[in-house]
């Protein structure tokens, strides 16, 4: 009988906060996964939703990785109700023997609540199985997925090779660097490329464009990378570092949790505003029938 996975690489779906606090006292398991191919996917269809798979080797055999950034779970995952409070996550786990794993439940848990859903699945296998496949897992409804971009080489190889634990900490990071959702530009783009620059900063590793990528070919990877602003590099690679130091403490900068307010109250302006502008054309729309109901009526007599 071929050997087993550890338990927390089996088959699941998650939030990455949630995957985070169960990561948190099984971080050698994640480390012995080593990275041996990785992938960017674009849905071919509607806005072309963008998720990240890659595939670990480890002694059980190999573990395929998908993460994605929603604004809602998504519609097959198949444990909907994951995204359950952190502090009730945390206290099935077994933290005292993980490196400031209290500042790290507490960390996630002032993010528990938040617009974006950044979702993360695991399926660990023996037998035949691809990155294909693994997008068809996530996705079994939509058979529209296309590869746009791929691992070709390690432009300045590091001393080790990424493993599950650093891609971990690097969806954490992205998604800490911002956490609202924005259609328009912290979107599932950016999500995938936040982490891909992380990647590349500490390994070197770099997508090559995919030769056919349909209709996205020509676009993807420049439209994508450019959603990373600037100012959002270093904060990425910053926090990845602090949690590779095991330093959870302050999830957010003042800064950044200031300009996360502000988007989100920017939001809820925007949102209120355009729920205003619909009742005030509704109330127009009502009026200007009876005007003409009138009229109508008075021609009548």
């Amino acid at each position: 009988m071929p050997p087993t996975p550890p338990s927390i690489l089996q088959t699941s779906d998650c939030d990455i906060c949630i995957w985070v606090t169960r990561s948190a006292n099984r971080i050698e398991d994640l480390r012995r996964c080593g990275l041996r191919d990785i992938e960017l996917w674009k849905d071919d269809s509607g806005v072309g939703h963008e998720i990240l798979v890659a595939e670990f080797r480890h002694p059980a055999g190999r573990t395929f990785v998908a993460v994605e950034r929603s604004s809602r779970s998504p519609p097959d995952a198949s444990s909907r109700s994951s995204r359950q409070s952190i502090s009730a996550a945390g206290s099935t786990q077994s933290l005292g023997a993980s490196r400031s794993s209290s500042a790290m439940v507490s960390a996630i848990a002032s993010h528990s609540t938040l617009s974006a859903v950044d979702y993360i699945w695991i399926k660990s296998i023996h037998g035949a199985f691809s990155i294909k496949e693994m997008v068809a897992f996530v996705r079994p409804k939509n058979p529209q997925y296309k590869r746009v971009g791929y691992l070709g080489r390690l432009q300045r190889p590091g001393p080790r090779i990424p493993n599950v634990l650093d891609l971990t900490y690097a969806a954490w990071a992205a998604h800490n660097t911002r956490i609202n959702y924005n259609a328009h530009i912290h979107n599932c783009y950016w999500y995938c490329n936040a982490i891909l620059h992380i990647l590349k900063a500490k390994f070197g590793i770099e997508l090559n464009k995919e030769a056919e990528a349909g209709r996205y070919n020509a676009r993807i990877m420049t439209v994508s990378l450019g959603n990373l602003k600037v100012d959002e590099l270093v904060p990425l690679t910053d926090r990845y570092e602090r949690y590779m130091n095991g330093n959870w403490e302050g999830g957010q900068t003042d800064k950044e949790r200031t300009q996360a307010e502000a988007e989100r109250a920017a939001a809820i302006d925007a949102a209120r505003r355009e729920a205003v502008q619909g009742v005030d054309a509704e109330l127009r729309r009502v009026k200007e029938e009876n005007e003409a109901l009138r009229r109508q009526m008075a021609q009548g007599r």
